[in-house]
């Protein structure tokens, strides 16, 4: 194992010099990788483009496979993919922004917002963000609802269960209340402040909440897998009803480039103070198993942060250092159940490069 490490850091070294060491790098330069991370990507049968950024700036880029197999255009470097739950973050951020602006507080009950929801007078917007809530949405939406008919859908239909509360549980359902709670606050669609504070002041072309993504001319389609070796033959049909409902928690598509624009802006204060960023991702004490908070899984011990995206046959995963200046991101158009997912991937490829 260290041997291997040792080898792939002499490889990332002789491309460093090679990437960073011209301020015009050809396209096809940039797209080149150690022959030890490709072969990682091709023995997990990676579709789709990772992004190595190291002192903040791009350092090795990989794309393999088909965008759309049956056009025959291959995922490249402004390919854009479904990211699911890694919008998360965003709406734990916009939160802390609404704070800042004294529009909410963390410890403000749920009841004060969806009152009909079971124990919500003793739930705080802190437990919703940390997943610790206890709250479960056992069905799906079945018809595409927006305003009031949502609220009234989510104050209906979320249960809760006294094992979880105070306890981590993964449940989408957190992250839509409080991309509601936000819309409530600020008297505007979560479009709106995504557009406001993201989307404008950082210039995403390729980045958003809505439901164009098909229209948009870099999309990647999802292909499933069924039996090794992967390949192309199962092409997925995006559902956009369950996208639509999951606004604030899973809507939220881009390219690897546009994406790490938007994360390091986060940890860099460029969006929301850096003291408050690091406030509510600090790792709760009632969770030290994984350090679930403000959207993302916080690593003390490596001190960086990391999220997981699976969607509709989507894999997207990031791993960031906590000052944004070095990052793994992975995004992937076909989730292999017989690989490695692509959290794994990025971290070890992370453990490789920076550590």
């Amino acid at each position: 194992m260290c041997k291997k490490r040792k080898l792939l850091a002499s490889l990332l070294v002789i491309w460093s010099v090679l990437f960073l060491g011209s301020p015009h790098v050809t396209a096809q330069a940039a797209s080149k990788a150690p022959s030890a991370i490709k072969n990682l990507l091709k023995n997990n049968e990676f579709s789709g483009s990772l992004l190595i950024v190291k002192k903040g700036h791009p350092w090795v880029q990989q794309y393999l496979g088909y965008a759309d197999y049956e056009q025959r255009r291959l995922n490249g470097p402004k390919s854009v993919y479904q990211l699911a739950s890694l919008e998360k973050s965003l709406t734990a951020t916009l939160l802390i922004k609404a704070q800042a602006q004294h529009k909410l507080k963390m410890t403000d009950s749920l009841q004060k917002y969806f009152p009909d929801i079971p124990y919500s007078a003793n739930l705080t917007l802190n437990h919703l963000m940390q997943m610790q809530s206890g709250l479960v949405l056992p069905n799906k939406v079945p018809t595409k609802l927006a305003g009031r008919r949502l609220d009234n859908y989510l104050n209906r239909h979320t249960h809760f269960d006294k094992s979880y509360v105070n306890r981590w549980h993964y449940s989408d359902v957190n992250y839509i209340l409080l991309a509601r709670i936000l819309v409530k606050v600020n008297h505007c669609s979560y479009q709106e402040l995504f557009n406001h504070y993201f989307k404008k002041p950082l210039h995403l072309k390729n980045t958003n909440v809505d439901d164009n993504y098909e229209f948009n001319s870099q999309h990647t389609t999802a292909y499933d897998v069924q039996k090794r070796p992967a390949n192309y033959t199962l092409p997925l049909t995006l559902n956009t009803q369950l996208l639509n409902f999951e606004v604030g928690a899973g809507q939220l598509y881009s390219n690897v480039k546009e994406f790490y624009r938007l994360q390091s802006a986060i940890v860099q204060g460029k969006i929301v103070n850096r003291a408050a960023i690091r406030r509510y991702r600090q790792v709760p004490a009632t969770n030290h198993y994984n350090g679930y908070n403000g959207g993302v899984y916080n690593d003390d011990q490596h001190q960086y942060f990391y999220a997981h995206g699976v969607e509709q046959g989507f894999d997207t995963a990031f791993v960031m250092s906590n000052n944004g200046q070095n990052a793994i991101i992975l995004f992937s158009n076909r989730h292999n159940p017989y690989t490695d997912n692509t959290i794994n991937i990025a971290k070890t490829l992370y453990q490789q490069v920076f550590e």
